[in-house]
């Protein structure tokens, strides 16, 4: 006689189910709604990639609404829906569970998201959260400004390439990029104050590029205490040049194809660069400059566009004084305008000068 099929009962965590759904459509395996957690696991990417399209065509403080109203719509809204089935089935106090309710699926599903967040994100915009106080007065802290990553291309996170260009950047926008920090890169919000083939000098506080004193940013600022020239800020780049976050350069930002001259003097200018372009090792013997174990002969093509950047608090800024030149492939999204501040609400879709 056949023995009868042995059904496995256990209960479903609410807890759980609404944590599961913050990655689309997991919360609904976890719960028994195969077809419905995968029509949402299929939707959701199209359905944000569509929102944040539909955007282009808002005005700022409308787009600052409709962006949360989608939050709400496409993050919590499925989270609290997750939690009401589990309730208003009993599914807390008794569940027989399914085939698909392996670890497998979990660890898939977790994959798919992490595909998602590092590469299906360039196609969309992103909101980031102002930490510092670096780009006062034009930014506060804690405000949340619109990012959009694909504005000037599609970028690899891994090979640190830009796969695709779209558009170049301008002068005066507010962008996103990452830079070298002690072995590890770091995301930064700041100004484009130079593009290629511009040459920066900073002279008593005043921004002077190609030897014109800028004009396109009033929002910039500086604390009560001066740095004379005479004074010197060792973490300035390049390592030992005699200058202070108010007194700066001159400095040529090299373009695609330049051809720069490098020997003993100006080799702490051009190592970074080499360095991020070549992933060689540059060294010194005797009087003669090595790319890894090739003599650089005097001087070096370079491969990318180079930019310099500035915050707007010109007092307290890590930016491109202390980081160096940042290369084209470096610069992964435009700040589009202010989305809000929790904490200042009359902040809310302003668009950035």
């Amino acid at each position: 006689m056949q023995e009868p099929v042995r059904k496995k009962y256990k209960e479903r965590s609410t807890i759980l189910a609404a944590l599961y759904n913050l990655l689309p459509g997991l919360g609904y395996f976890y719960i028994g709604k195969f077809r419905l957690g995968i029509l949402f696991a299929l939707l959701y990417p199209f359905l944000f990639i569509i929102v944040n399209y539909i955007s282009d065509y808002l005005s700022p403080r409308t787009n600052s609404i409709f962006f949360l109203g989608s939050y709400v719509v496409l993050v919590i809204l499925p989270v609290i829906h997750v939690i009401i089935r589990v309730r208003k089935e009993q599914l807390h106090k008794v569940y027989i569970l399914q085939r698909y309710n392996k670890v497998l699926l979990y660890i898939v599903f977790a994959g798919l998201a992490y595909v998602y967040t590092e590469y299906l994100k360039d196609l969309t915009y992103e909101i980031h959260r102002i930490p510092s106080n670096s780009m006062q007065n034009t930014l506060q802290v804690s405000d949340r400004v619109l990012v959009k990553y694909n504005w000037y291309g599609i970028y690899d996170s891994y090979s640190g390439k830009r796969l695709l260009n779209f558009h170049t950047p301008k002068k005066n926008e507010i962008v996103v990029y990452s830079s070298d920090e002690e072995g590890y890169r770091e995301l930064f919000l700041k100004r484009l104050v130079g593009e290629p083939r511009d040459t920066i000098h900073i002279i008593e506080r005043n921004v002077f590029i190609n030897g014109i004193q800028e004009s396109d940013n009033p929002n910039f600022k500086y604390d009560n205490i001066r740095r004379e020239r005479g004074f010197v800020n060792w973490n300035i780049y390049p390592k030992g040049a005699k200058w202070n976050e108010e007194n700066y350069g001159p400095i040529y930002l090299p373009a695609k194809n330049d051809i720069v001259k490098i020997d003993s003097n100006n080799i702490v200018l051009w190592k970074p660069v080499i360095i991020r372009e070549q992933n060689q090792i540059l060294s010194k013997e005797e009087k003669e400059i090595l790319i890894g174990k090739i003599l650089a002969k005097g001087e070096y093509e370079v491969k990318n566009n180079y930019y310099f950047m500035l915050g707007d608090n010109r007092t307290n800024s890590w930016d491109s004084r202390y980081t160096g030149l940042i290369s084209e492939e470096d610069i992964l999204g435009r700040v589009e305008f202010l989305v809000y501040n929790p904490d200042v609400w009359e902040r809310m879709g302003i668009i950035l000068k």
